[in-house]
């Protein structure tokens, strides 16, 4: 199995490259919203001004000129403006809440791949010179090991070999996650 070469990809790369998932996105626009509707709030809280022709007309009587105003919502809406605030807030919150999660992972993943290619350099140097086993053959050929040591040897040197390949398969996988979090 040949597994693609681990990127030397920096922490401060990828957190300098890395502009947000779609979730992150969407949380975003959810705070571009609620900051919308505290505006809105505060616009319905101030005074509102009239001015305009005016006519009406009383049996017989007919009125007519102009007329200006002013109302003051005392009563009404009192307390939106606040919810409006506290939902931008709560808002602001679950975004700063998701972005450092991701980052927390981000530095996970980047931590787990820095462990997982110094353990795979462990492994290799362990095992390449060891790499032959015509030599267990020749031993048990020449009578120095019976066959159940024989065949213990063998599935050590295998199951470290499986181990191996496990590791680079992780390190394959951390990696392609890290690479996703890299906008280029």
């Amino acid at each position: 199995t040949v597994f693609p070469p681990v990127a030397s990809i920096s922490l401060n790369d990828i957190t300098g490259s890395y502009s947000g998932t779609p979730q992150a996105k969407s949380l975003e626009n959810h705070v571009k919203v609620r900051n919308l509707d505290k505006n809105i709030a505060v616009s319905e809280w101030l005074p509102n001004f009239k001015a305009g022709y005016y006519s009406e007309v009383v049996t017989g009587l007919t009125y007519r000129g102009i007329q200006t105003g002013i109302s003051i919502p005392l009563w009404q809406n009192i307390n939106t403006v606040k919810t409006a605030d506290y939902q931008m807030q709560v808002a602001n919150a679950e975004l700063d809440q998701y972005k450092s999660q991701e980052m927390a992972h981000i530095v996970s993943l980047f931590n787990k791949r820095d462990k997982l290619a110094s353990l795979l350099q462990e492994i290799k140097s362990a095992l390449l010179p060891v790499n032959d086993l015509s030599l267990l053959r020749k031993a048990l050929d020449s009578g120095e090991m019976n066959i159940s040591e024989f065949y213990f040897e063998i599935t050590v040197f295998f199951t470290s070999w499986m181990g191996l390949l496990k590791t680079e398969k992780e390190l394959a996988i951390t990696d392609a996650e890290l690479k996703f979090f890299v906008r280029q």
